[in-house]
């Protein structure tokens, strides 16, 4: 644990921590995406039926602690997973400089990004995500 990243109430009873590395205004569904895309094995999700029941427990929890997300729906919720893990997996893709030597510094490094690309590309097939650029009439290259 970093102490720089921890935050302490003025009597001391209580504290947070926040993580720097990823700091961004976004669709809660970003998180979700990105969680699921990178640290859950294929094995686990294999159908777009297992990742709409990850995020219909999500939002069931959203739904009961914050009375504001009781509109987001389970479709717009679900399109918005779809969008997102499209986005997790360009910003893998974008990440992968070839021109910056750091990265492959290590065989580890190498192994990690190797399975964080096969994830996301993994879940960009799973979720349909070319569908999602037709519904939005974003043509193919």
């Amino acid at each position: 644990l970093d102490w720089r990243t921890c935050f302490f109430a003025q009597d001391a009873s209580d504290f947070g921590v926040c993580d720097w590395q990823l700091v961004q205004r976004a669709s809660p569904m970003f998180d979700v995406a990105y969680f699921l895309c990178l640290n859950v094995d294929s094995s686990v999700l294999v159908s777009l039926d297992d990742d709409r029941e990850l995020v219909a427990g999500y939002c069931g929890g959203l739904w009961g602690s914050a009375p504001a997300a009781r509109s987001w729906v389970l479709q717009e919720a679900l399109l918005d997973y779809r969008v997102n893990v499209l986005l997790v997996a360009v910003m893998v893709v974008v990440s992968m400089n070839p021109s910056d030597r750091n990265l492959c510094s290590s065989g580890r490094q190498v192994e990690i990004r190797r399975v964080m690309l096969e994830r996301a590309l993994e879940a960009v097939a799973r979720v349909d995500c070319a569908g999602i650029c037709d519904m939005f009439s974003v043509q193919a290259f």
